[in-house]
């Protein structure tokens, strides 16, 4: 995510640590520090996946605060790069539906 695009009351999601890896690379040898702007480190990886809603984002400092804290109760640094949108998933459609009637078989043939 672009820090332009994240608003106070938004839900975001912490990426995944092999897709931060891959656009990012290793800050250090040993693989435990993704180069992202604030450095996402291993003891964060906990974080992946996780949703939380946005309290304020510092344009100065380009760090992202939210609501909830974390489970370790630490403090951690965030930027807009370790996040991605909470998207709902999208509802399945009832093949059965008025819209989707199209699809009424009748005796074994589509019509």
């Amino acid at each position: 995510m672009k820090l332009e695009d994240i608003r106070v009351g938004d839900r975001v999601r912490f990426r995944q640590w092999d897709d931060m890896a891959e656009e990012f690379g290793f800050e250090d040898e040993e693989g435990n520090w993704i180069d992202c702007l604030l450095t996402f480190t291993d003891a964060m990886r906990f974080l992946c996946g996780m949703t939380f809603t946005v309290s304020e984002v510092d344009y100065s400092s380009e760090r992202i605060f939210f609501e909830e804290e974390f489970p370790d109760g630490r403090d951690w640094y965030i930027s807009a790069d370790m996040l991605e949108p909470d998207l709902p998933e999208t509802e399945l459609s009832d093949p059965f539906s008025d819209s989707d009637f199209s699809l009424f078989i009748a005796g074994g043939v589509a019509v």
